[in-house]
């Protein structure tokens, strides 16, 4: 085969790391010039039979990341998991209360940033709306109830929710209405401090960390 000169200008730093590559690997600059500039021409010949191929290529953008699909994925599955809220979380949060607030604080904030779809009982809103109207006061209630369900839904108690709860065995009726309120919702967990108050519940019921744990078991799945 007849050979040519080929001159380049390369920058030093370039050439410097080229001379270390040919050596580490016992071969030449000329050989590796000339195995890229055979690579280039097998690819012509390769592309030159694939229209489909040629057709296809850079038809996705750039700016495409398998990240916006993860991210897609965790919403979907967000989307899927609906929680009920009970009284007690929430008013961890407003009140602050220790040791409490931090694992409250999160799932609440798992559903304001769309993590979970959060709900609340109808009658734990009225609870609270009376709670700031007599510690502070109305227009501070509505505030805050109005920032609350920017977030999160309000599950119905209605004729038939409270018509259901009355056959649950809770020594505490308010309890058994927020069982029913869930199951109506259709919500997968009650989310409460106060497990042991749903004992043989409906739902399955978890503490605050509890909920984690399974979201965090949720984009483990996303990858």
């Amino acid at each position: 085969m007849e050979k040519t000169k080929l001159t380049v200008r390369v920058p030093r730093d370039l050439l410097e790391g080229a001379k270390r590559y040919a050596s580490e690997h016992e071969t030449t600059l000329t050989r590796l010039v000339s195995e890229f500039l055979r690579q280039l021409s097998i690819q012509e010949d390769l592309l030159a039979d694939a229209p489909v191929v040629r057709r296809l290529s850079g038809t996705l953008s750039p700016d495409a990341s398998i990240e916006d699909y993860r991210t897609y994925l965790e919403r979907s599955m967000a989307a899927e998991l609906r929680v009920l809220f009970d009284l007690n979380v929430v008013l961890d949060v407003l009140q602050r209360r220790e040791p409490f607030y931090e694992m409250s604080a999160r799932v609440l904030a798992a559903a304001e940033t769309g993590r979970v779809e959060g709900w609340i009982a109808a009658h734990s809103v009225t609870t609270l709306f009376y709670l700031f109207a007599r510690y502070q006061s109305a227009e501070q209630a509505r505030v805050a109830l109005t920032d609350l369900l920017t977030f999160l839904s309000v599950a119905a108690v209605d004729h038939d929710v409270v018509e259901q709860a009355l056959n649950l065995p809770y020594p505490d009726f308010k309890d058994a209405v927020q069982m029913m309120a869930a199951v109506r919702c259709g919500a997968q967990y009650l989310v409460t401090r106060n497990v042991r108050d749903y004992a043989k519940g409906l739902l399955p019921v978890l503490q605050p960390v509890e909920l984690l744990a399974v979201m965090r078991d949720a984009r483990a799945v996303t990858g």
